[in-house]
């Protein structure tokens, strides 16, 4: 049988999960612009109207509660 030490043994990198290469101002200011610039706004646009699908379901599903509780005060079946 193999050992199982052999198979990792040709894996020479820490496993530290720190990068190996530092990233410059350059591609620090890249990345900041990015961030700020394309993924904040999209964030912003994606929260305005989840709010405002929440909001319209809420109004409707209240609606639509109040109808079948109505429905069932008529039936009779809304007092048991």
């Amino acid at each position: 049988m193999k050992n199982k030490d052999n198979d990792t043994s040709a894996i020479h990198e820490k496993s530290t999960g720190e990068s190996s290469k530092k990233i410059s101002k350059k591609e620090n200011r890249i990345i900041t612009i990015i961030m700020f610039g394309v993924i904040a706004p999209l964030l912003l646009i994606a929260q305005h109207y989840y709010d405002a699908m929440v909001e319209f379901l809420s109004e409707h599903i209240s609606r639509y509660i109040d109808w079948i509780l109505d429905f069932l005060d008529k039936t009779g079946y809304g007092s048991l």
